[in-house]
């Protein structure tokens, strides 16, 4: 029985640590869920705002800024292009909503006067700024035609039987390398399926690029009041308190009322009494840690499960039952084991970073997938162990059946 225990052991202290887990769990949910409130994501609305109102200063070659607040515009835009481009064809290809996409993104805005448009202002001046800038852009004039391609087009229409549909995909080469109106080049990525390959094997395709020159012509837009608040709609709910505090101020207010609800709570883990600032680091590390502390065990036992417990049933007369839920072999087990060590600790670990700081989406989102990634291995090595327990306890129970079979003869 001596190695019996001690695998016994480990499988304890693996229900302890996860049950500290789950309480952990339970608490930074339960400090999410009271405290939740709109401030957070008008904090990132405004983070986002002083990140767009940077771009625009720095008058970037390439800005999708403008289509943000300008969706209408672009559009248009996107349509003429695409319009141009279906003429100049005869209609013969179909556009992919790729091509369209790549038509709203590629532009250039050009040098604009913002001297006026400092993110250090009071919001209301910034506003005021902002909407009363004459933005200039290059975009697509008109496309020139490509021998190369018409002379492909007419093969296709020759094999317009066997052709299920083509499309193309725009993107951008180069722009002219002085500010002016000038000629350029496009990539033209066109494609098309091939019915009897599409029948057999689903989504097979045949590619070509062409590359195409383009002229280029200036436009002129202005951005207003309205489109920036229908892209940062906190920032109108909540305008009548900010609109005299500059961006870093009206931060500062958002971040404040933010925690506020958490004040009155004097929020704990583990007794340790937390600042609500840093709620949304300590949290994660918490989780991380008990995640990690899991993950030690289950190797270690893994490691030395097989010799241990092969060891002890060449003398022991008795059946192995796990103490702790992750190993043992039910259905209710399996899916509170695979909730507890993989969906709640990267849903509450992400959740806590999105509503109490400011790291970006894609960090976050990356922190979630891995703390996903170590609870998709505890669960796995959880799911070996017990397929070794009950394993090992078949070859007991048949052990004591043949033990027992000569005695009724």
């Amino acid at each position: 029985m001596e190695y019996l225990n001690y695998i016994r052991e480990d499988l304890k202290y693996l229900r302890m640590i996860h049950t500290t887990s789950l309480i952990i769990l339970f608490v930074v949910s339960y400090l999410i869920i009271t405290s939740w409130n709109s401030y957070s994501l008008l904090s990132r609305q405004l983070q986002q705002f002083s990140t767009d109102i940077n771009s625009l200063k720095t008058n970037k070659q390439f800005s999708t800024t403008i289509v943000k607040f300008k969706p209408l515009w672009a559009d248009k835009y996107s349509q003429n292009i695409n319009t141009s481009l279906l003429d100049y064809t005869d209609n013969s290809i179909r556009l992919s909503n790729s091509g369209t996409n790549a038509a709203r993104d590629h532009f250039r805005l050009l040098p604009t006067n913002t001297t006026n448009l400092l993110v250090e202002d009071i919001l209301q001046n910034l506003m005021s700024n902002l909407t009363l800038i004459n933005w200039k852009l290059g975009v697509i004039d008109s496309i020139q035609k490509n021998v190369d391609l018409s002379v492909y087009l007419n093969e296709l229409e020759n094999k317009k039987e066997h052709t299920s549909y083509h499309f193309s995909d725009l993107a951008v080469v180069s722009w002219p390398s002085e500010i002016s109106i000038g000629e350029s080049k496009i990539n033209l990525n066109l494609s098309y399926y091939h019915k009897s390959i599409l029948r057999i094997l689903g989504k097979t395709s045949r590619e070509k690029k062409f590359t195409m020159k383009w002229t280029e012509k200036n436009d002129t837009i202005n951005v207003t009041e309205e489109e920036v608040f229908d892209v940062y709609p906190l920032l109108e709910k909540n305008w009548e308190q900010i609109h005299l505090l500059n961006l870093k101020n009206a931060l500062d207010w958002s971040n404040t009322l933010k925690i506020k609800p958490l004040e009155n709570k004097k929020p704990q883990i583990l007794g340790l009494n937390i600042e609500t600032k840093y709620i949304g680091i300590i949290s994660p590390i918490v989780i991380l840690i008990c995640q990690l502390l899991i993950l030690s065990y289950l190797i270690n036992l893994l490691k030395n499960f097989n010799h241990l417990l092969s060891m002890d049933c060449k003398s022991s007369k008795f059946i192995f039952t796990s103490p702790w839920i992750g190993t043992m072999d039910n259905v209710p087990a399996f899916l509170f084991t695979n909730i507890s060590l993989i969906i709640f600790p990267s849903l509450a670990a992400s959740i806590s970073i999105w509503r109490f700081t400011l790291i970006s989406k894609n960090i976050t989102f990356a922190i979630m997938m891995f703390f996903l990634l170590i609870g998709f291995i505890n669960t796995n090595i959880s799911k070996l162990i017990s397929y070794n327990i009950h394993k090992n306890n078949n070859t007991q129970i048949n052990r004591q059946k043949d033990n027992q079979h000569p005695k009724n003869e």
